[in-house]
């Protein structure tokens, strides 16, 4: 009997055949998506509480406390820091998805996955077009809201078709049990309305979630390709 080699493992947590190869391109991938999962939520953040004051004279309903005024932060005195955060998290997330359609066995769920997070970091890129104020209606602020629109899709598609990608693979069964987790979590979030009849994700806490639960799902992924190449390359001796 022929000793199995590495080609005999269709289903390779990182493929080890061509990781000598690829190791700069997906250490890469990997930093770019803990970058964009770790770096927007915290950009976020600083600015609640810097632009606090702003957006409470804007509008109460902006209080960072009770809200979650991710793109209204763009029309504060700081609002370059987001329009910044927006655009450079897209492209962070479209970098990842490449990386990590190289690291997943080929196949069309593969191919699905990284069109999906490449949509996804379209989405979140097209948040640097400032948001319409109150009843105004511009032509930056209706590719703003097509960018949230394909954001909130996207971050529902993802979950599940890495979860078919990796399905196969008996390794990592524990990473198809969280995307499939997420993926009704997120579910759940976007279209279960509030007490008030309304959308949970447009408006409130609810959306807090959804970006602590897309971008954390992310980070955890981004985190595994990194573990998962970088035991590779040990392995292999480089």
């Amino acid at each position: 009997m022929n000793p199995q080699t590495h080609e005999d493992d269709p289903y390779p947590a990182v493929p080890a055949h061509s990781w000598c190869v690829k190791t700069v391109p997906l250490g890469r991938a990997a930093i770019a998506g803990i970058a964009a999962a770790a770096g927007f939520p915290l950009v976020i953040a600083i600015l609640d509480v810097v632009q606090r004051d702003f957006l409470i004279q804007t509008d109460p309903r902006l209080d960072p406390l009770v809200s979650n005024p991710v793109s209204a932060h763009e029309l504060g005195p700081y609002g370059l820091a987001q329009h910044l955060n927006f655009l450079l998290t897209g492209l962070l997330v479209g970098l990842f998805g490449e990386g990590l359609y190289r690291a997943l066995p080929r196949s069309h769920w593969a191919r699905a996955t990284r069109i999906a997070l490449i949509v996804l970091g379209f989405g979140i890129a097209l948040g640097v077009f400032t948001l319409d104020v109150a009843n105004t209606q511009t032509w930056h602020g209706r590719i703003h809201a097509v960018g949230f629109l394909i954001l909130v899709f996207a971050s529902m598609v993802v979950p599940f078709v890495l979860a078919a990608a990796l399905l196969r693979n008996p390794r990592v069964r524990w990473l198809v049990w969280l995307a499939l987790g997420v993926g009704i979590a997120t579910v759940v979030v976007v279209f279960v309305p509030n007490p008030k009849g309304s959308y949970s994700n447009w408006f409130g806490p609810a959306s807090k979630l959804h970006l602590l639960i897309t971008f954390g799902f992310l980070e955890a992924i981004a985190i595994w390709l990194w573990t998962s190449g970088r035991s590779q390359a040990t392995r292999l001796g480089t």
